[in-house]
């Protein structure tokens, strides 16, 4: 009776950190500095004639939206996150014209499939933001690439053309993501790739997550290992 109590408790407890660490991830979502931004473009591009790009504008921020509320679900469709990311890579792209290009390459097959809501957004913020931007010169890509690894297993990577970084820092932010959980009220560098890396886990299991490799000068990827499971099921096929 004690142990299933005490099992009981901490089923409870991962409960209560998982709609805690859901809503620090919206919170986080809802960014300030981006929506005034984007929104600055917007009104811009309407006042110099640009409407067809403002109209474009606003539908993909109003899909981000829309995918980072969900209806309150925590868990959504492969092919519902990367609508998430298309739409905020197309916001970037029009702010960054002279500095982003991106290119989206999954299977078909892979949309269907459960991923934790706003895993991938976080993750391109962090390729454009501290890969492509630092670039001195010339434009960076960010690739997203999806494939079935086996009969039960997924990966989706995404892989960026910039800066890169020191093997140091690479092996600082692989010793970040073997925590098993993190500081909510923890904030700053890598706080966004630890707090996907959490959710993944307590959603899917310790064998789940990210891992990172990256060169200085040459580029970053990130690849995200996932179960094969069917979103509308919630079983494994």
């Amino acid at each position: 009776i004690e142990n299933l109590g005490h099992l009981l408790e901490e089923m409870y407890q991962e409960q209560i950190f998982k709609r805690k660490i859901a809503l620090k991830t919206l919170h986080s979502q809802i960014n300030p500095h981006f929506l005034y931004n984007t929104l600055d473009s917007i009104s811009w591009m309407v006042e110099t004639g640009r409407r067809e790009e403002a109209g474009e504008l606003l539908e993909s921020l109003s899909t981000i939206f829309r995918v980072t509320l969900s209806g309150g679900r925590d868990i959504i469709e492969i092919g519902e996150e990367l609508d998430h990311a298309e739409n905020y890579l197309r916001v970037q792209r029009i702010r960054y014209q002279d500095k982003l290009d991106y290119v989206i390459n999954i299977d078909d097959e892979l949309k269907k499939y459960e991923i934790v809501k706003i895993t991938l957004q976080p993750i391109i913020e962090n390729a454009i933001y501290h890969g492509i931007k630092p670039k001195p010169n010339g434009r960076g890509t960010v690739v997203i690439v999806g494939h079935r690894v086996d009969p039960d297993h997924l990966k989706l990577s995404v892989i960026d053309d910039g800066v890169g970084m020191s093997q140091e820092k690479l092996f600082a932010l692989q010793a970040s993501l073997t925590q098993p959980h993190f500081n909510l009220e923890t904030e700053g560098k890598g706080y966004s790739l630890m707090n996907i890396n959490s959710r993944i886990k307590l959603y899917f299991g310790p064998n789940y997550g990210l891992t990172y490799s990256s060169e200085e000068g040459v580029g970053t990827r990130v690849d995200i290992f996932l179960p094969v499971t069917r979103a509308e099921e919630g079983t494994k096929e």
